[in-house]
């Protein structure tokens, strides 16, 4: 099942959210900063915060910040959760003064950019010292690492966004006798995306040499109702929509299968009317399409385009891919990658470079 592991937990807002069915009374009776407060009871106190706090973002199910930026939802008062590098900003220092004096004169903050989602936006959340899990927190938070962040918006100014923390830590995946896994594929680690080669269709393609010049150029210029049927054929799907305006993707699966697990799984094709590398511009009204595939009834997303795909684009759907309650993995197939499975398959004209070598050393 999902977990956290908090290095900042916000007692009082948290005791403001949680109600009394996943968070016990005793816990809120708990002080983690006070100093006779130590040992087991702490640190059972903490995973009971912990627990109950994924158990209120899976059950709210809050959507992402990039998710609100990408489709204009921005407003104070708004509860997200964001998953990324952060910038940790007078964290220890205040932590020592706070441990020393019982308070700080200083402002620690955690900070990150948002350039992905719009130019020049960043987020800025306090992070008082009062919070703090543990005597190793500060080190986890200080300086550029990877966090998860459960907050609430209260300030939007022009290219800042201000927030609340209710939690700070990392998502992991731990098993328990008593819960499923909701990770199938182990895939948290890697932010939800599979590659390729881990999907038992497309396997194939990682033994296929690099694609030329000529064949990505050939490709940027099939219509994408070829390659969506093309795809369509090699995994044996014989129902094949017809592009409308109101669809959440551009095909839907249950002919795909990793490790032998058979799943469904919902794409969407970019090609001809985007010959250049994929953008968030390019995934509907804003980015919306993210929203709309991630909407649909699957076990993985699947996005295919005939260039590169931008970082910007994976950075969009780890932003829906990551949310407690909703975790789903994704996978890109870009121009390289496409090609790789249509000469694995022999489509559209694509020809194994390994069925060539073969034939070479066979004339000789």
């Amino acid at each position: 099942m999902l977990n956290i592991s908090a290095f900042l937990l916000s007692q009082k807002r948290l005791n403001e959210v949680l109600s009394s069915a996943v968070l016990p009374a005793a816990a809120r009776l708990f002080t983690i900063t006070d100093a006779k407060n130590a040992g087991l009871h702490r640190t059972a106190v903490i995973s009971a915060y912990e627990t109950a706090a994924l158990a209120w973002l899976s059950e709210r199910k809050f959507p992402s910040l990039g998710q609100l930026i990408t489709e204009s939802r921005l407003a104070p008062g708004l509860f997200f959760i964001h998953d990324g590098p952060f910038f940790g900003r007078e964290i220890k220092d205040s932590a020592v003064q706070f441990q020393e004096k019982g308070y700080t004169s200083r402002k620690p903050v955690l900070w990150t950019k948002l350039e992905t989602f719009r130019e020049g936006l960043k987020l800025t959340v306090q992070a008082h010292p009062e919070n703090y899990t543990t005597k190793s927190a500060p080190g986890e938070m200080a300086g550029k690492n990877h966090l998860f962040l459960a907050g609430r918006i209260t300030e939007l100014e022009e290219g800042e966004i201000r927030a609340q923390a209710y939690i700070v830590g990392r998502l992991h995946e731990e098993l328990r006798p008593e819960a499923p896994s909701i990770d199938r594929f182990n895939r948290l680690p890697w932010k939800m995306e599979v590659f390729p080669v881990q999907i038992d269709q497309f396997a194939a393609g990682a033994m296929e040499t690099t694609p030329t010049t000529r064949e990505l150029a050939l490709l940027k210029r099939i219509p994408e109702d070829r390659v969506k049927n093309a795809f369509a054929e090699l995994l044996g799907e014989p129902f094949v929509p017809r592009d409308w305006g109101g669809e959440r993707s551009d095909l839907v699966t249950s002919n795909l299968s990793i490790e032998g697990e058979r799943i469904v799984a919902a794409f969407a094709f970019k090609g001809k009317s985007v010959p250049r590398p994929l953008t968030i511009a390019d995934m509907g009204l804003n980015g919306d399409q993210g929203g709309r595939l991630f909407a649909e009834i699957s076990d993985l997303v699947v996005v295919q385009h005939c260039a590169q795909i931008t970082p910007a684009v994976r950075d969009l759907l780890r932003a829906y891919a990551v949310r407690p309650g909703q975790i789903k993995p994704f996978c890109l197939l870009d121009g390289a990658e496409t090609i790789r499975v249509l000469r694995a398959h022999g489509k559209l004209g694509f020809t194994s470079r390994r069925t060539i070598d073969r034939g070479k050393q066979s004339s000789t």
